[in-house]
Protein backbone atom coordinates (compact mmCIF):
# COMPACT_ATOMS: atom_id res chain seq x y z
CA UNK A 1 0.00 0.00 0.00
CA UNK A 2 3.07 2.39 0.70
CA UNK A 3 4.16 2.34 -2.74
CA UNK A 4 0.52 3.63 -4.08
CA UNK A 5 0.43 5.94 -1.41
CA UNK A 6 3.84 7.64 -3.12
CA UNK A 7 2.87 7.35 -6.54
CA UNK A 8 0.01 9.06 -5.97
CA UNK A 9 2.02 12.18 -4.23
CA UNK A 10 4.49 11.75 -6.98
CA UNK A 11 2.19 12.79 -10.65
CA UNK A 12 0.54 15.80 -8.93
CA UNK A 13 3.65 17.32 -8.63
CA UNK A 14 5.24 16.30 -12.27
CA UNK A 15 1.59 17.37 -13.34
CA UNK A 16 2.81 20.98 -12.21
CA UNK A 17 6.25 20.95 -14.04
CA UNK A 18 6.41 23.23 -16.44
CA UNK A 19 7.42 21.19 -20.31
CA UNK A 20 10.70 21.16 -21.29
CA UNK A 21 11.89 21.65 -24.91
CA UNK A 22 15.59 20.28 -24.43
CA UNK A 23 17.38 17.18 -24.52
CA UNK A 24 18.83 14.39 -25.71
CA UNK A 25 17.91 12.06 -28.49
CA UNK A 26 19.43 9.31 -30.58
CA UNK A 27 18.59 9.47 -34.06
CA UNK A 28 18.95 5.96 -35.89
CA UNK A 29 21.15 6.01 -38.60
CA UNK A 30 21.77 2.60 -39.45
CA UNK A 31 21.09 -0.93 -38.58
CA UNK A 32 22.06 -4.86 -39.88
CA UNK A 33 24.14 -8.20 -39.04
CA UNK A 34 27.54 -8.83 -40.56
CA UNK A 35 29.00 -12.21 -39.54
CA UNK A 36 28.38 -12.57 -35.37
CA UNK A 37 27.48 -9.21 -35.23
CA UNK A 38 23.44 -7.47 -34.79
CA UNK A 39 24.63 -3.31 -35.10
CA UNK A 40 22.68 -0.19 -34.69
CA UNK A 41 24.70 3.14 -35.11
CA UNK A 42 22.79 6.00 -33.90
CA UNK A 43 23.79 10.00 -33.93
CA UNK A 44 22.98 11.72 -30.49
CA UNK A 45 21.19 15.04 -30.38
CA UNK A 46 21.08 17.90 -28.15
CA UNK A 47 18.63 20.83 -27.40
CA UNK A 48 20.87 22.45 -25.18
CA UNK A 49 23.19 25.33 -25.72
CA UNK A 50 26.32 22.83 -24.63
CA UNK A 51 25.27 20.42 -27.26
CA UNK A 52 24.43 23.66 -29.74
CA UNK A 53 28.55 23.83 -29.90
CA UNK A 54 29.18 20.56 -31.15
CA UNK A 55 28.44 19.50 -35.16
CA UNK A 56 26.47 17.05 -35.39
CA UNK A 57 27.99 13.62 -36.18
CA UNK A 58 30.37 14.35 -33.35
CA UNK A 59 28.38 12.21 -30.77
CA UNK A 60 27.72 8.48 -32.38
CA UNK A 61 26.69 5.48 -30.77
CA UNK A 62 27.21 1.69 -32.13
CA UNK A 63 25.71 -0.99 -30.41
CA UNK A 64 27.10 -4.29 -30.86
CA UNK A 65 25.05 -7.41 -30.10
CA UNK A 66 26.60 -11.22 -30.08
CA UNK A 67 24.31 -12.95 -32.58
CA UNK A 68 26.70 -15.80 -33.26
CA UNK A 69 29.52 -16.56 -31.11
CA UNK A 70 30.03 -18.25 -27.61
CA UNK A 71 31.81 -14.90 -26.72
CA UNK A 72 33.57 -11.58 -28.06
CA UNK A 73 36.67 -10.30 -27.13
CA UNK A 74 35.74 -6.77 -28.11
CA UNK A 75 37.87 -5.51 -25.22
CA UNK A 76 41.02 -6.40 -27.56
CA UNK A 77 39.48 -3.33 -30.07
CA UNK A 78 41.69 -0.60 -30.49
CA UNK A 79 41.20 3.20 -31.40
CA UNK A 80 43.15 1.91 -35.02
CA UNK A 81 40.48 -0.96 -35.48
CA UNK A 82 38.01 1.78 -36.31
CA UNK A 83 37.95 3.99 -39.48
CA UNK A 84 35.78 6.62 -40.60
CA UNK A 85 35.56 8.50 -44.36
CA UNK A 86 34.08 11.04 -45.62
CA UNK A 87 32.21 11.59 -48.71
CA UNK A 88 35.28 12.13 -50.27
CA UNK A 89 37.44 9.59 -48.56
CA UNK A 90 39.21 11.09 -45.88
CA UNK A 91 39.63 9.47 -42.64
CA UNK A 92 38.13 10.84 -39.86
CA UNK A 93 39.58 10.26 -36.81
CA UNK A 94 37.23 8.68 -34.56
CA UNK A 95 37.63 7.59 -31.03
CA UNK A 96 35.45 5.04 -28.77
CA UNK A 97 34.64 5.71 -25.29
CA UNK A 98 34.47 3.87 -23.03
CA UNK A 99 36.72 0.77 -24.45
CA UNK A 100 34.58 -1.45 -25.47
CA UNK A 101 34.13 -4.84 -23.25
CA UNK A 102 34.00 -8.01 -24.25
CA UNK A 103 29.98 -9.83 -24.97
CA UNK A 104 28.45 -12.70 -24.21
CA UNK A 105 26.51 -14.85 -26.71
CA UNK A 106 23.15 -12.54 -27.07
CA UNK A 107 24.83 -9.79 -24.98
CA UNK A 108 24.84 -6.29 -26.28
CA UNK A 109 28.14 -3.38 -25.85
CA UNK A 110 26.90 0.14 -26.36
CA UNK A 111 30.62 2.72 -27.83
CA UNK A 112 29.83 5.82 -27.79
CA UNK A 113 32.29 7.37 -30.77
CA UNK A 114 33.37 10.52 -30.72
CA UNK A 115 34.49 12.25 -33.67
CA UNK A 116 37.18 14.60 -34.32
CA UNK A 117 36.42 17.76 -36.55
CA UNK A 118 32.51 15.95 -37.79
CA UNK A 119 31.39 20.03 -39.08
CA UNK A 120 34.33 19.54 -41.79
CA UNK A 121 33.46 16.34 -42.81
CA UNK A 122 31.07 16.37 -45.66
CA UNK A 123 28.46 13.09 -45.50
CA UNK A 124 27.48 10.69 -46.11
CA UNK A 125 30.16 8.48 -44.13
CA UNK A 126 31.67 4.78 -44.16
CA UNK A 127 32.59 3.53 -40.69
CA UNK A 128 34.26 0.34 -40.58
CA UNK A 129 35.25 -2.07 -37.93
CA UNK A 130 37.89 -4.39 -38.78
CA UNK A 131 39.83 -6.83 -35.94
CA UNK A 132 41.15 -10.38 -36.98
CA UNK A 133 42.70 -12.52 -34.39
CA UNK A 134 42.24 -15.37 -31.86
CA UNK A 135 39.13 -15.31 -29.92
CA UNK A 136 37.47 -12.25 -31.88
CA UNK A 137 37.32 -12.00 -36.31
CA UNK A 138 35.02 -8.53 -36.95
CA UNK A 139 34.60 -7.60 -40.49
CA UNK A 140 32.07 -4.62 -40.46
CA UNK A 141 31.17 -1.72 -42.68
CA UNK A 142 28.34 0.79 -42.27
CA UNK A 143 28.13 2.66 -45.97
CA UNK A 144 25.91 5.62 -46.62
CA UNK A 145 26.04 7.32 -42.90
CA UNK A 146 23.76 9.93 -43.58
CA UNK A 147 23.85 12.46 -40.55
CA UNK A 148 20.62 14.21 -39.29
CA UNK A 149 20.10 18.12 -40.00
CA UNK A 150 19.94 20.98 -37.33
Amino acid sequence: MKPLVVIFLICPFLLMCPSVHAGETLVPLKAGKSGALSCGLSCLVGDSNTAANRPIGSDLVLVLRNVGAKWMGLDRLTVDDFKLQDAHGHEIKVYPLPPPQGIGYGDAEIIRLDIAKAGDAPSPWTLKLKKTETFLSIDLTIVDIQLPKK
